[in-house]
């Protein structure tokens, strides 16, 4: 279990602001706002746009396809080998069905906090993500993460992507004492000076492995074999906190200099990345691999 779970058809309702997502017909409704790619970010945020405006991988997470269901509809995954879930049709609308830690660690009538957890869990959590600087700030956040709920990274994200030069490696790994001293004044951000510079030097180690690797992606992505690791659990308590290849991966970053990378919270990166996919079967968003 990982540190989150520690802790087409759409229809618009104007003036309703709380979101109810269903399926109908193997198709996703969405009553009120859709999750789109924030083009600085490279992340899925909340709000606006629709699924057209979406890439591959999104749309993939957001449509249950069938490929033996003549009323369902297949779309294409950028990162293959994947199949969508089946879901049958029903006539009567129903709730869609997440994995339970979508719904645990915070208050359920703070529905905006749900909404976060929900498009979290929907368009990033174990989707693969190639790109470097989203890499980098994925493991600079587990490890603010260390000691605190997810749901509190989640809500502080976008203050510490602007204090953090959107984590951009290069820049980071340039910060002097006085730019430290301005971020422990940042009130919107997880002001721990080791958790800092800890970011500062993971950036310095990070930088180190794309000049050996060409790329960060080529990296981590290496260790199992460019293909995500696709599990097939039915319940929270089977998913591990860590495990031989995140024991290795960890002990591989902390030779090469890095720091809070301990097993537990790469596990946690590699969920967050789509290294290992951990959706329970249950859920609408789980994929098996087709091979």
């Amino acid at each position: 279990m990982d540190s989150h779970e520690r802790d087409s058809k759409n229809i618009e309702s104007k003036g309703d602001s709380q979101t109810k997502t269903y399926l109908k017909d193997s198709k996703i409704i969405n009553s009120n706002g859709r999750s789109v790619v924030n083009e600085k970010s490279g992340f899925y945020e909340a709000g606006q746009g629709n699924l057209s405006t979406t890439n591959n991988q999104s749309q993939a997470k957001a449509s249950v396809a069938n490929a033996t269901n003549p009323n369902s509809q297949i779309l294409s995954s950028k990162d293959k080998p994947f199949t969508q879930k089946t879901i049958p049709n029903t006539q009567k609308p129903k709730l869609l069905e997440r994995c339970n830690w979508v719904y645990q660690g915070y208050n359920a009538s703070d529905l905006a906090t749900k909404k976060l957890y929900q498009d979290y869990h929907d368009f990033e959590w174990g989707i693969p993500q190639h790109e470097d600087r989203r890499l980098f700030e994925q493991l600079v956040l587990e490890g603010m993460q260390s000691g605190l709920s997810w749901i509190t990274i989640l809500k502080k994200r976008a203050a510490l992507r602007e204090a953090f030069d959107d984590f951009d490696p290069v820049k980071v790994a340039g910060y002097d004492v006085a730019k430290i001293e301005s971020l422990m004044k940042n009130s919107k951000i997880i002001r721990n000076r080791a958790k800092i510079e800890s970011a500062i030097n993971n950036a310095k180690r990070f930088l180190e492995i794309q000049r050996e690797f060409g790329s960060f992606d080529s990296f981590i992505w290496g260790y199992v074999g460019g293909k995500p690791i696709i599990n097939a659990f039915k319940s929270l308590e089977e998913i591990p906190t860590r495990t031989e290849l995140s024991d290795r991966i960890a002990k591989d970053l902390k030779k090469r200099g890095f720091s809070y990378v301990g097993s537990v919270g790469i596990y946690a990166y590699m969920q967050s990345i789509g290294l290992v996919c951990d959706h329970l079967v249950t859920c609408a968003f789980y994929y098996k691999s087709s091979v």
